[in-house]
């Protein structure tokens, strides 16, 4: 797992620029986890610069324009852009080229998404704002933290040095802001609810041993043109080998790399009833997914659906179906606690591993899936600059029972350094990180 150290200072209450980077590294291998490797990543923006999109002349080239010139270039071809979007660009043996993610430190191929930048940006060449010109990337044995699932982000690494050398862990308030101001949500204890707003989601639980906890969201009349990747989640994203795509889909992974809560997009076009059914497969169900794979699934597998077919196989990956395009004109935002064991089992059987079964694998925390769609949101806010649009917000939980969650945390809390880090919440019977 790669871990984006001025990224983890983003909840540290103490200055990046002004700590020791060797003593961080010593304390964390010592202390906390082992390390498979560091990379040290310097950021220069003046070799970069924006283009903007100004004719695309299929399977040939794209015409572009950059910013503060006055004379067209022409670039190769690449089928992910759209007139009027604009791009990195940079400068390479005397000519240009487009960015890539290699560029900004990923270890990734590929070339770097259509990004957003304001007027205000344009004028002033503030686009790098922001970004880390000096970071440090850990990559951290993934074996050394299977035991310790709120390890597995960029907060929980925050947390731990916290714990290691005294400094004050920010409040989610001081990183996201209040997030009640602008995102409120409604609380159902039942199997069955449908939202009370008129853009209202429904949610079924048929499976209840299946998960602890589920928000869904729902953002209507949108433009899927109209959100490109913001820049500077989608550098830290390819700092951390993610590939940024568009800002909708952006956003579930940063909140998942910075949170440790997996989350997915579902076009609400495609989800008939604008019900999520979460269930659990029938012996002969399809799913073509969104890396093109058709999964044959059975009757231990968890999957989400509407009422009318499977939109994603639960904590894995979604469908190709339900999954953003640019025909997208409305959204589902779905984020869950589900049963580890489950997820282990269909992720083994369909020998399909992703960052996200990585982490519902190892039980993460079922009060946290509110806190992600809400910053979620707050990423959203932040990128548009306005309030003028609509979502709704619904969380609904079933009760567990005490010796349930003490069985699921039995084996986590005998570790040492782990000690006293939960507490129950006896409100809803659910273990809350502290």
């Amino acid at each position: 797992m790669k871990i984006s150290l001025s990224w983890v200072f983003d909840h540290i209450d103490v200055s990046f620029a002004s700590v020791d980077i060797s003593k961080i590294i010593t304390v964390f291998s010592e202390r906390c986890a082992e390390l498979n490797g560091v990379q040290y990543i310097t950021f220069d923006a003046q070799q970069f610069d924006l283009a903007q999109v100004k004719a695309l002349i299929q399977d040939e080239s794209v015409v572009v324009l950059v910013h503060g010139h006055n004379d067209l270039q022409t670039l190769p071809f690449r089928k992910d852009v759209l007139v009027g979007q604009s791009v990195f660009v940079k400068k390479q043996d005397g000519h240009l080229a487009w960015a890539t993610l290699t560029d900004f430190g990923s270890l990734k191929e590929g070339l770097f998404a259509p990004v957003s930048i304001s007027d205000e940006q344009k004028k002033q060449n503030a686009w790098a704002d922001g970004i880390a010109l000096q970071d440090c990337i850990l990559d951290v044995d993934n074996k050394s933290i299977n035991h310790r699932p709120d390890m597995w982000s960029h907060r929980g690494i925050a947390r731990e040095l916290c714990a290691c050398l005294g400094y004050r862990l920010k409040s989610l308030d001081e990183v996201y802001g209040d997030f009640s101001t602008f995102v409120s949500v409604e609380h159902a204890s039942t199997l069955r609810y449908k939202s009370r707003s008129e853009h209202g989601v429904g949610v079924v639980l048929e499976e209840p041993d299946m998960m602890y906890r589920i928000t869904v969201s729902t953002q209507p009349e949108i433009i899927v043109q109209n959100y490109p990747s913001f820049i500077l989640p989608a550098v830290r994203l390819a700092v951390v080998d993610s590939r940024p795509l568009n800002a909708l889909i952006d956003f579930t992974n940063y909140v998942m790399f910075d949170l440790g809560q997996p989350m997915h997009v579902f076009d609400a076009r495609n989800v008939a009833g604008h019900t999520l059914v979460a269930r659990r497969a029938k012996d002969g169900e399809k799913l073509e997914l969104l890396d093109g794979k058709i999964v044959d699934l059975s009757g231990q597998d968890l999957v989400l659906a509407d009422t009318e077919k499977v939109l994603s196989v639960a904590g894995i990956m979604g469908g190709k179906d339900s999954g953003v395009s640019l025909e997208t004109t409305s959204i589902m935002v779905e984020s869950a606690g589900y049963n580890p064991a489950d997820i282990r089992m269909t992720a083994a059987r369909l020998k399909i591993r992703t960052e996200s079964s990585a982490r519902f694998e190892k039980f993460v925390d079922p009060m946290q899936n509110t806190i992600a769609v809400q910053a979620y949101y707050t990423w959203t806010f932040i990128y548009r600059q306005t309030s003028d649009f609509y979502f709704a917000v619904i969380t609904v939980w079933r009760f567990v029972s005490r010796t349930n969650i003490h069985s699921d945390c039995t084996n986590i809390s005998r570790n040492k350094r782990y000690k006293n880090r939960r507490r129950f919440d006896r409100r809803n019977w659910s273990c809350v990180w502290i």
